[in-house]
């Protein structure tokens, strides 16, 4: 009895060809959609050369201010010139020390789930933007920009619109391929496209029916033994 059970549980399944060979195991689903390697947080700073412009900037403010200083001494008799130095001297540095300081705070992240903007001298102010509300980016560029090789990267969500981005990266070395950045990360977050998911059903049902037509064909050969 022990014998026959044993070469019960011995047989194997015999193909339509008649061999013995057991057939071998299904394949692993494979899918269309690849694997995406995982993605740190990537940190970006303005470029120096942005000051170029700022501290110009600066300049035409304190020039408007030491104008205004030189028509108040004239008023009250005092010398024009030595007001207008003074208050140009006085307001070209401060702003300018002003527009440093900004700049050397100013940060911006990208990780995973959220574009984010960190900047502030006196009160620093920490923004997110998830990445799921994005819908379009863009590159601008200056003429003085386009001199000094840098760019702004524009981030458009829904509730933004189409003119004023939600969202505005200054002073970016090769802006271009921090927008390519940030919109690998989009597509990253978008949910797989239906020809996707029809494909990935397609093969599990394939897979299924294998395993029930192999299991169907032991069921037939692997007849129990007779009791005696």
């Amino acid at each position: 009895m022990l014998t026959r059970q044993s070469a019960w549980l011995g047989q194997r399944e015999v193909r339509g060809d008649g061999s013995g060979a057991v057939p071998p195991e299904p394949a692993a689903i494979t899918t269309r959609r690849t694997e995406r390697p995982p993605m740190d947080p990537a940190q970006f700073q303005p470029s120096r050369l942005l000051l170029v412009g700022w501290i110009a900037g600066c300049g035409l403010v304190a020039v408007a201010v030491g104008k205004a200083v030189a028509g108040l001494c004239a008023v009250l008799a005092y010398p024009p010139n030595t007001g207008f130095t003074v208050a140009f001297a006085v307001a070209w540095s401060v702003s300018s020390l002003v527009a440093v300081a900004y700049l050397l705070s100013l940060r911006y992240t990208l990780d995973k789930h959220h574009v984010t903007r960190i900047a502030g001298v006196l009160w620093r102010c920490r923004r997110s933007l998830p990445l799921d509300k994005i819908t379009n980016i863009a590159v601008r560029q200056g003429p003085l920009e386009r001199v000094l090789r840098i760019g702004q990267v524009w981030i458009y969500t829904p509730s933004s619109g189409s003119d004023t981005p939600e969202e505005r990266w200054i002073g970016m070395r090769n802006p271009a391929a921090v927008r390519d950045a940030i919109l690998l990360r989009v597509e990253a977050r978008q949910p797989a496209s239906a020809e996707d998911v029809l494909q990935e059903r397609q093969e599990i049902v394939a897979l299924l029916a294998d395993i029930r037509n192999r299991l169907a064909r032991v069921e037939r050969h692997l007849v129990p033994p007779d009791h005696e």
